[in-house]
């Protein structure tokens, strides 16, 4: 499996630039023969919403969402992205899975919320997925739940031999972008795609550091902490 990640200073706010830049990354990725690209978490809305999280929640039918099966589609490429999603009344950190013909696959709401903020915010998954791309077992967590050895094993458990994990990683927090999906995969067996925002948003500076780590525990392509990059990697 060819992996991509795409590590980018987040928008926040600005769904239109958000998606327009999905679809140049697409783009890139696809060229690059990648069967599936991964960006930062809560990538359409920026991740520092704050009292404006509700407001930008989206609903399955959401004209944002309908756009990015749109890229997939286009560039035929599947797609990891994340987004505040609206369900019974309640708001998640979701991230969701297209395929390469634009359909949904499946969708993961984040388990292990971060902080006093994300859990004043959103409401705590409840399951793991697990779902194929190009022929390979694949499932999604989302930033924390990468520095909790139990959500790995519960995708190992299930078989899963690719964990796609979209992010948020800030300061001062520098070391859990380098150690924890090197070892998540050590344990899991599973390779790992980490993809990060970098530069600040709000009051917050991100480590950058976006990784693809095969199932060795070997970074097969690695970001630095500052600046845009599109990963590509095979594992």
């Amino acid at each position: 499996m060819r992996l991509a990640a795409y590590q980018c200073r987040a928008l926040t706010g600005d769904i239109a630039a958000n998606l327009h830049r999905l679809d140049r990354i697409a783009c890139a990725a696809s060229a690059a023969e990648a069967d599936v690209l991964v960006v930062p978490e809560l990538y359409l809305t920026g991740y520092c919403l704050g009292e404006r999280t509700s407001e930008f929640a989206m609903s399955p039918d959401a004209a944002a969402l309908q756009e990015v099966s749109a890229i997939a589609r286009r560039h035929a490429v599947a797609l990891v992205v994340g987004y505040p999603e609206l369900r019974a009344g309640a708001v998640y950190n979701t991230a969701a899975l297209w395929d390469r013909s634009g359909a949904l696959l499946s969708r993961y709401r984040k388990i292990n919320l971060f902080g006093d903020e994300e859990k004043r915010l959103f409401r705590p998954g409840d399951a793991t997925e697990t779902t194929a791309i190009a022929g390979m077992s694949v499932g999604m967590l989302i930033c924390y739940d990468v520095e909790c050895p139990a959500a790995a094993r519960s995708l190992a458990d299930d078989g899963v031999q690719v964990i796609l994990a979209p992010t948020a990683n800030m300061l001062p927090y520098r070391a859990a972008a380098i150690t924890a999906p090197r070892a998540r995969t050590l344990e899991s067996g599973a390779a790992l795609v980490y993809a990060n925002y970098t530069g600040d948003e709000g009051t917050l500076t991100y480590t950058g550091l976006s990784v693809i780590v095969g199932a060795d525990g070997e970074d097969r392509a690695r970001a630095g902490e500052q600046g845009e990059a599109l990963l590509i990697a095979e594992v």
